[in-house]
């Protein structure tokens, strides 16, 4: 179920161009990047099939959270949303503690499961559900379980603000 809006994500073609931007608009400070992909998360799905998507995911120091993804490669959400939308806001994440319930609460609601991945985290834990809620909710939804030890990112970020947050 959906408590609250943990997380906005927006897409971008260039993660590095992208930083200044979002930063200012939404008053961050810090950001952390991090390279997903087959080789970092060992289980990825994409409609039913395994998944080879890959990309860069940057996290804000906001609350909510602003989640920038770069996609390298598809077929994903990601991808398909660029394809027929273009870039910008892709979808709201709420934080979970239990996938599982939370998936199967919302597929009872009648929404579907496009892509998940599932073992970013140090322990193995961490994972994402992305629903085909568009329709729906007028809105993607991704449920995101926050790994209890996550790797060093391998990007990180410091922005000076150059003015006051966009209020």
């Amino acid at each position: 179920m959906i408590g609250r809006v943990d997380q906005i994500c927006f897409l971008v073609e260039d993660i590095d161009a992208s930083i200044d931007h979002y930063s200012q608009l939404f008053g961050a400070t810090s950001w952390r990047g991090y390279r997903y992909g087959p080789d970092t998360v060992p289980e990825l799905v994409y409609r039913g099939e395994p998944g080879r998507f890959s990309f860069w995911v940057a996290l804000s120091d906001c609350d909510p959270q602003i989640e920038l993804i770069q996609s390298l490669q598809g077929p994903s959400v990601y991808t398909e949303w660029i394809e027929s939308r273009g870039l910008g806001f892709h979808h709201i994440g709420t934080f979970t503690k239990d996938m599982a319930a939370d998936t199967a609460a919302l597929q009872a609601m009648g929404l579907a499961v496009s892509q998940w991945g599932h073992g970013y985290g140090l322990d193995g834990d961490g994972g994402f559900t992305y629903l085909d809620s568009l329709e729906a909710l007028g809105v993607v939804v991704e449920l995101v379980e926050i790994p209890a030890r996550r790797r060093t990112p391998d990007r990180e970020w410091v922005v000076s603000r150059k003015g006051p947050p966009a209020r």
